[in-house]
């Protein structure tokens, strides 16, 4: 392999292996409305608009602990304030499949044994498409007080989303697709704590017949303490959980798990989160069908690595 290509790999698994935890953002009221533009992580991208459907708006809420926070939303499942319309875009899943498309070769040499590495930072367990648009209808809270401001937002509700390819192994594949799922999702932010959560249940369709259609329950939780200097089996830890079905028979058909440790760094105005988070899908069923399903059918568990930023 030349320098060149040595060099091209080792700038793209830099780029794509940068990974900020936290919501990077913008929030702008329009009256009772919410424009807003954000950046999850370089898996996940979005704008959109939050339309309220009450006359006093997105509410503001000032609870703090979790207890709190779960006891409002549920509460509130059955009250919708609000209409969502979203619009997604997935980097690190694009990056990966432009690799592939564009440096073949430089590609195939990102492998060290049977793991390509490129692909491994750019696997998304939630998210195997380079965009979307979604609707969304339910109960939405906006986090934050008079002293502190916005800092973050969570909601409740059904989620509708759709797009047109399907990537796997960085390869993109046409494929309408919907997505249909009932959420609880909240990213909190604060000066000594942040965390976000997601627990979620639905199903998606394939128009393309070589992919399978599936259900699904998910479950992500992240949570980050700027002020802990001791290790903790739950502070300043990540995991997710997610488990997919065939929908026809519902096979059990695919694990996935991720779980990851952060470690806080302190300046002397700002702190810093850096760590690593690793995990792994295990497919017990083949996931598609005909000359698609044939690549993958001795394909082994599907490693994923990610490192972690927080601030």
């Amino acid at each position: 392999m030349n320098h060149t290509l040595r060099l091209l790999r080792m700038i793209a698994i830099a780029v794509i292996a940068a990974d900020s935890i936290y919501a990077i953002g913008v929030s702008r009221m329009l009256g009772r409305h919410e424009l807003y533009g954000e950046i999850d992580d370089p898996y996940y991208a979005s704008c959109g608009v939050y339309l309220s459907l009450t006359d006093s708006g997105i509410p503001l809420l000032a609870f703090r602990k979790e207890p709190e926070i779960y006891g409002y939303f549920f509460r509130n499942i059955y009250r919708p304030n609000a209409f969502l319309i979203e619009c997604g875009i997935y980097p690190a899943q694009l990056i990966g499949a432009g690799i592939k498309h564009a440096w073949p070769q430089a590609y195939d040499d990102a492998s060290v044994r049977d793991i390509n590495v490129v692909e491994m930072l750019t696997r998304s367990m939630n998210f195997p498409e380079p965009w979307s648009v979604s609707l969304f209808c339910g109960h939405v809270g906006r986090f934050g007080d008079a002293d502190t401001g916005f800092s973050g937002r969570g909601n409740i509700g059904l989620l509708f989303s759709y797009g047109n390819y399907h990537i796997t192994n960085n390869s993109l594949y046409r494929d309408h697709w919907i997505e249909c799922e009932t959420k609880l999702k909240v990213d909190k932010g604060g000066s000594d704590r942040r965390y976000a959560l997601s627990y979620r249940i639905g199903a998606r369709l394939h128009a393309n017949r070589n992919i399978k259609s599936i259900v699904y329950v998910g479950l992500r939780r992240d949570r980050t303490d700027f002020e802990e200097k001791r290790f903790s089996l739950i502070k300043n830890t990540n995991f997710e959980i997610r488990v997919d079905c065939a929908i026809d028979t519902l096979q059990f058909q695919k694990f996935s798990c991720e779980a990851g440790k952060k470690y806080p760094v302190h300046f002397t105005e700002h702190s810093i989160a850096l760590g690593l988070s690793i995990g792994m899908s295990l497919f017990a069923a083949n996931p598609y069908n005909g000359s698609l399903g044939d690549t993958f059918s001795d394909s082994g568990p599907a490693p994923i690595a990610r490192l972690l930023v927080a601030f």
